[in-house]
């Protein structure tokens, strides 16, 4: 049971579904973009916590950085988890 429970967390994290109730993201693409390179890297992430608890799953490309497209498609789950 415990295995069934551990990959369907899995299934649903790998989907990129926001979970209802999470807040909305609390700044900006551009405010998070600290260094200006046009990505959030993780240590950039860490002034938001709700995209913190959803960087691995924004990180579409899993490249270790939030693009402004993968920004905005978080930003949309999370509004239509509400």
């Amino acid at each position: 049971m415990k295995t069934i429970i551990t990959i369907a967390s899995g299934l649903l994290l790998a989907s990129g579904i926001a979970v209802a109730g999470d807040k909305p993201i609390e700044k900006s693409f551009k405010d998070l973009d600290a260094n200006g390179d046009g990505a959030i890297s993780y240590s950039e992430a860490a002034a938001s916590p709700t995209l913190m608890a959803h960087f691995r799953d924004a990180d579409s490309d899993k490249d270790d950085r939030i693009t402004a497209t993968e920004f905005r498609t978080l930003e949309q789950e999370v509004e239509e988890a509400e």
